[in-house]
């Protein structure tokens, strides 16, 4: 698998709301590419569910708390990941337009999420903030799980 240079533009829709498509990502034709190349910042949530409450606590994050997220200044998207071998554990990688909003907004801290899913939570056991950038792979396959997909798409 080889990486390559890709300038990538977000476009979030309304499904995202909806807990549908939260990330649709496609390339920028040649022509339209803007110089320099636009970085997104991460702010990378990791809740641990109190025990037999993970999939509540994952449909809580995909709805009320993404609909939150939704109406945040700067915030551009987000992927919600759970583990495969510990299925307490849900990471919530929020994607917003500056370095700044991501190390801000401390939206796991919330009032919205304290209300809406605190009972749910055993820990918010780490926070991080990245740069984030997406690599174009080719031959891509995912197999789907009866959930909406919530990875990000990749156009050619």
């Amino acid at each position: 698998m080889s990486l390559q240079h890709v300038e990538l533009e977000l476009d979030i829709n309304e499904s995202a709301i909806r807990g549908q498509a939260l990330l649709n990502v496609r390339e920028i034709p040649k022509a339209n590419r803007q110089t320099p190349t636009t970085t997104l910042n991460a702010r990378v949530v990791e809740f641990i569910a109190k025990p037999g409450k993970g999939q509540h606590l994952e449909d809580c994050i995909r709805g009320e708390i993404l609909e939150f997220l939704s109406r945040q200044n700067g915030f551009s998207g987000a992927i919600i990941l759970n583990s495969h071998q510990e299925h307490r554990m849900i990471l919530v990688v929020s994607f917003w337009t500056t370095q700044r909003i991501a190390a801000d907004n401390c939206w796991e801290k919330s009032r919205v999420v304290r209300q809406t899913a605190g009972s749910l939570i055993d820990a918010c056991s780490r926070v991080h903030t990245y740069g984030a950038a997406f690599a174009k792979l080719s031959g891509l396959k995912y197999e789907s799980t009866g959930v909406s997909a919530l990875s990000p798409e990749v156009q050619e």
